[in-house]
This record gives structure tokens, sequence and C-alpha cells, in this order.
């Protein structure tokens, strides 16, 4: 299976290196950006830039984020106007802004409390992309016009912005308070993340990022001591790369009633086993050619659990433009991918910290020896823009070995030794063997308009189910037996609002599958029509600001799985019913405070 795997690496490897023979495609649509600020320097989030057609049509509204930064990309070439507007300041309009293909154009937005000021410098056609950006900054913040010569980037905001201040200035940091009940789970990992949690994020002299980040959680009383966990991610600018690397370690106590029930009532209590994990990733994203963007990296992880356990999972992913709305991606990840939240925005950069510091391993046991969950993903995927909307379509393989299963079981079902309580709900898991399925998907989006958004999506794979209704015995290898890899399709739906005036962020989803599973389908799905199994429903709502404090406040609920569909029902010999479930009815609220 090693084996395998690399030789796909190998032919995805081959195929990059060609890819970059092909030429590039030329750039057609600019782009409008800038940084919003008052009079004294300070950054403005929240403010709402428009803009408008030459007719006085508005395009398009955002807000300006943390730092005060708002972008328009791909616009086609012609004349724009900007208008921004925040609260306690006067409203700024810029007309006559051109756009050309290939240059931006930026602002410098100065809000006052009688009149504001633009200025504003436009880059030229960038003619060699190699050249590294080119800064003009004058001595008043204010009044600074900038000249950039490169092409756009994703970085783009962070390496400017940090250029204007000294050490330690771009701090930023997110903390929130958590409850519910159930464990939230996507397949691939145990989301464990109740109770208080924290994320600190700066920069060191404009080229060092540093990230510190701990959490801590209590789980079912009868079961778990708790959980604390504790990241840190250092990044450095070399070049135009920029290497991650991320150190975290995890820890959940479990209790002398939960080692009995793994190990035999025989246990004394002494030694009680604690789920420890340390973790070591490496990372970066370089763009070899206009054209050909790589991401690649490393995790090497060791699980402590009665024995320990070592794993290296290596990830890679290769995206090749067609064109000015198209673009191949190549991908391959082992373990759990990394998360994709940081390209979202600095918010969702600093919960997704929060939400690794939760994201356990899936953890079985068999004859008391424990395992744990390995997964191996490879895909093709191809997407398309066009106007407001965009088609997804990818065909890939998956492959699973221990796969750790969710089960209500009866009381004196299976021997000792076989099952592991679940710390945050009244389920267990069971492994449930390899399986592996190759499956395809596509996908259709469309913004419908400035606030509402929605997603469908078909697939096909095999999921993981039982071939029968009844065991013969109460034994955990028979089930590993009677289960198996089938073929089945998938629906998935989702909506995502925003309420105007209240500013209510609503996002519901939907996954539907011909076939009752034992596990999540498809669970390695990053298009925009993705679900968690079941009817979810996920509320963002922003809090009033409390009067001399910065930042903003934060509330948030999450309803997973709320029809608890996908719970499979086998009868065990004495008639009771076993309960697999392929994904726990779940919910959770939290308080967070962004700064």
């Amino acid at each position: 299976m090693r084996q395998l795997g690399l030789a796909r690496l190998a032919g995805a490897g081959l195929l990059a290196v060609w890819l970059l023979c092909l030429p590039a495609a030329a750039q057609v649509g600019g782009s409008i950006a800038g940084l919003v600020r008052d009079e004294g320097g300070t950054a403005q989030m929240g403010a709402a830039v428009s803009l408008l057609a030459a007719d006085g049509r508005v395009v398009q509204t955002i807000e300006s984020d943390y730092r005060g930064w708002f972008q328009f990309v791909d616009l086609f070439p012609g004349v724009y106007a900007i208008e921004v507007r925040q609260a306690n300041f006067s409203l700024v309009r810029q007309a006559e802004l051109a756009v050309e293909p290939g240059e931006r154009t930026f602002l410098d937005v100065a809000l006052r409390g009688v009149f504001a000021s633009l200025q504003l410098a436009y880059g030229s056609q960038v003619r060699d992309m190699s050249e590294r950006w080119k800064w003009v900054l004058r001595a008043k913040h204010s009044r600074r016009n900038v000249l950039r010569m490169a092409p756009a980037e994703h970085d783009e905001r962070e390496r400017f912005l940090r250029k204007l201040e000294g050490p330690f200035e771009d701090t930023h940091a997110y903390a929130e308070l958590s409850a519910g009940q159930g464990n939230r789970s996507n397949g691939l990992h145990a989301q464990q993340d109740l109770g208080s949690a924290f994320a600190v994020a700066t920069s060191l002299f404009g080229s060092h990022d540093l990230t510190v980040s701990g959490s801590s959680g209590a789980g079912r009383p009868d079961i778990s001591g708790g959980s604390t966990a504790f990241r840190t991610t250092y990044a450095k600018e070399i070049g135009l790369a920029k290497p991650e690397v991320a150190l975290t370690v995890r820890q959940l106590q479990s209790s002398s009633a939960a080692t009995r029930g793994w190990f035999g009532s025989q246990h004394d209590g002494q030694g009680i086993p604690r789920l420890e994990t340390f973790s070591l990733e490496f990372g970066d994203s370089v763009e070899l050619t206009d054209s050909l963007r790589v991401e690649y990296g490393m995790l090497f992880e060791s699980v402590n659990f009665v024995n320990r356990l070592h794993f290296a999972s290596p990830y890679g992913k290769a995206v090749y433009k067609l064109g000015r709305n198209r673009e191949l991606a190549f991908s391959y990840a082992s373990g759990v991918p990394p998360p994709t939240a940081t390209r979202l925005g600095q918010d969702a950069a600093l919960r997704s910290n929060v939400r690794q510091l939760g994201m356990f391993p899936r953890v079985a046991v068999v004859q008391g020896r424990p395992t744990v969950q390995r997964s191996e993903h490879v895909e093709v995927a191809y997407r398309e823009t066009f106007g407001d909307n965009m088609i997804e379509a990818a065909v890939y393989r998956d492959s699973i070995r221990d796969a750790a299963i969710s089960a209500a079981v009866p009381e004196g079902v299976f021997g000792e030794g076989e099952l592991v309580p679940d710390l945050y709900s009244a389920a267990a898991t069971l492994n449930g063997g390899n399986y592996r399925t190759p499956g395809v998907r596509v996908s259709y989006s469309r913004k419908i308009r400035d606030r509402l958004q929605a997603a469908l999506g078909y697939g096909y794979a095999g999921v993981l189910a039982p071939t029968r209704a009844q065991l013969r015995s109460a034994v955990s290898d028979e089930l590993r037996q009677v289960l198996e890899a089938q073929g089945a399709h998938l629906l998935v739906a989702s909506v995502s609002t925003e309420l105007p005036g209240a500013r209510t962020v609503m996002t519901g989803s939907y996954q539907w599958s011909s076939r009752e599973s034992v596990l999540p389908a498809d669970p390695f799905n990053d298009f925009a029509s993705r679900s968690a199994p079941g009817l979810n429903l996920v509320l963002r709502q922003p809090l009033p600001s409390v009067a001399g404090m910065p930042g903003k406040f934060e509330a948030s609920a999450d309803f997973r799985n709320l029809l608890k569909t996908g719970y499979v029902p086998l009868q065990v010999p004495d008639g009771r019913v076993l309960n697999l479930l392929q994904a726990i009815r779940s919910y959770s609220g939290a308080l967070s405070y962004i700064f």
C-alpha cells in the first residue's frame, strides 16, 4: 500500500514537472485594494467598502478585516468608483479609478470625522514575473502612496502591513468559552473543543510569524478527567517561500471507571492511561510559475495510549491554472489533511488554531491493543468560475486502516479490551477494520446575492456498511468481517446567508446517502457543497461592543446531525440491538472575543 502511494506521488510529480513547461496564461483582470484607517493610523475593521461601476451600480460590497484591508480581484478592465462607510466617520468616495489588465490600484483611505482623504498610485504592467516588490512609502502614515510592481499574491496584505509596523505591532488574539454535548467527528478525527481556548498571533520584525494557542476542556465526569492542549506555530519569509512549523501537544485524561471498561474489572485503577499526542508539522506553499502553485508538508505524530505509536503523514497539492478562471489540482494526503480555514482571513485562521487543539486521533482497541485510524487520499480535481457561479469535479481514492467506529453498545456485548468509551458522549468506539474505495464528486455553487450563497453536490463512492443485519456472535472480529465497502449515491446541499441589520450568519447543510454507512462518506471533500452527515446548522451572531474595549464579541451555536440520521442497527444473538453511529447528534455553543 505504501509503495502504491509513493508511485502515485511520483506520477503526480512527473505531471507537475511537465506542467511547468506549458505557457503561462495571460492576466486579463485587474484589482483594487487598500487600507482603511483613521487619521491617527488605527486600522478600521468592519468598514463597508462598495465597488461601483461607471453607471453608479453597486457591483460588490465587502468589509475591511481586522487590519483595515480590503480587496476586489478579477475585475474587468474599465472605470470604477469606491465608497467607504464606517460608523462615526464621514462617507469617503473616490471616482475615476481605472482598472487595467494585470494591474493593481492601491488606495490608502484615511477616515476623519469631518472629511476624508484618499491617495492612490497605479501599478504598472508586470513584465518580469521574477521581480520582487518595489515600495515607495511617504513619511506621513495617512499620506503613504504604494507602487506595486508585481502580480497579485495571496499574502500581499500581510507583507505590506508589516512593512508599516514595528516589532510586535501586528498582534491579534482570539479567546473562546464553549459548552455542549456530544462528540463531533468528520470521520478523520474526533473534535474535543468544549471548554476554554485562546490563540495569540504576532509578527516579529515583519518577516516572522508566531502563534501560540491553548485549550482546557472537561468531558463526562464518570469517564473523563478533562483535556488540555497547546500549539505553537512559527513561519518565516525566505525569498518567495514562507515555510511554517507547528508543534502541538494534547492530553486526554481518562478515569478509573473507563480503564476498567477497557482492560477488565480486575484492573485496580493504578496507572490510568492517558491519551497523549505529540505532533510536529512542517508546511509550505510556493508559486513556481505564474500558473503553478505547490503546497506540501509533513506531519510527524506520536500517540501514547497504553503503548506508544509513531506516524509520518506527508501531504502535497499542485494547482495548475488553465486560464483566468479555471484550474486543475492534484493532491495527496495521509492522516488528517491540513486545514484550509487560514485562506479565509485572520479571524478564520485564529479559529482554525483553536479547532486544531481539539483534533484528537480516532483511537480504538483490539484485544486490549490500541489502534489509531489511518487514512490515505489521492485526488484530481477541476474547478471553474464564471460570474457568480462555480463548478467543481473530482475523482479520488480513499484508503482507511483500523477504522474507528462510534457505537451504542448494549451492556455485556463484546469482550473486555474491545471498546473505548467516548469521553464526550454516551457512545463507545470499536475497531472496524480496513477498507478502500474510489469515488467521484461534482459540485455547483452560486452567489445568489451579496449575502446569500447556495451549493449543490452529487457523489458516488464506496461507504463502509454491514452486509447483513444480524451478528451470530458477540465477537468484534465478526463485526469487522460483516463490514465492507459498498457503493452509495450521495447528495449534498448547503446554504449560507447573513441577515441584514442583525448581521447574523447562518449556514445550513444536509448530506443524504442512498446506503446507510458506519463512517462519514468522502471525508476529504473540500468543495463548496460539503456537509457533515445529516442536517447541520451553524449560527454566528456579532454582539455589541463594550465601550473602551477594542475588538469584537461574537456568539455562535453549532448543531450537528439534528435528525439523527446514519444510525445503523445490528441485532446481537440475545435479541438486543447494537447501533453503529455514522455521526452522533451533538450541539455546542460558544462566546468568543476577537481583538
